[in-house]
Formats: structure tokens, C-alpha cells, sequence
């Protein structure tokens, strides 16, 4: 797995579970309540750091680039576009 965008991923306060395979991991969907639905709290979104790809098992979101829009959507990336959370990807 990559340990580390998980590592800055846990400084950052974000709670992170290994997903099925080493290279997966699972945290609360920040989107779920931009769907209209309660906020997650049983970590649904899935991520690959491999292929970074995301997908929520709960609302449907998904997208390529997921650490880094989902490092936006919890307010970790910079306004100049650089990685305030994710050092690399």
C-alpha cells in the first residue's frame, strides 16, 4: 500500500481502514451529504492508490484523481492547486 498518502491522510485527522487488497483503502464519504443523505459514518468510499480511482458504495460517487478531489473536498489542497495533504500520488 501506499503508506505514504495513508500516512498524510491520518496527520490530516482523516480516519483511514485498509481496504480488501493492499493497495485499497476505506474512509467516510465526504459526498454522501452533497447527495442529500445523511453523512457517512460506516466508511463507504473506497479508493484504489494504485490506479487512484474512488467510488462509494452509498451515494455513487466516483471519480479518477479521487485523493486529490477528495483532499479538495475536505479542504487539504491549497487554492494554488498543490498538495497540502497529498504529497504525491
Amino acid at each position: 500500500m501506499s503508506t505514504s498518502i495513508l500516512d498524510l491522510f491520518q496527520q490530516a485527522g482523516v480516519e483511514v481502514r485498509a481496504g480488501s487488497d493492499a493497495d485499497e483503502i476505506l474512509l467516510c464519504c465526504p459526498f454522501c451529504e452533497d447527495s442529500g443523505l445523511a453523512p457517512d459514518t460506516k466508511f463507504h468510499l473506497g479508493v484504489n492508490l494504485t490506479r487512484n480511482l474512488g467510488h462509494c458504495y452509498r451515494c455513487e460517487w466516483r471519480s479518477g484523481r479521487a485523493v486529490q478531489r477528495i483532499a479538495r473536498r475536505l479542504g487539504r489542497w491549497t487554492a494554488s492547486g498543490g498538495p497540502d495533504l497529498v504529497a504525491r500520488v
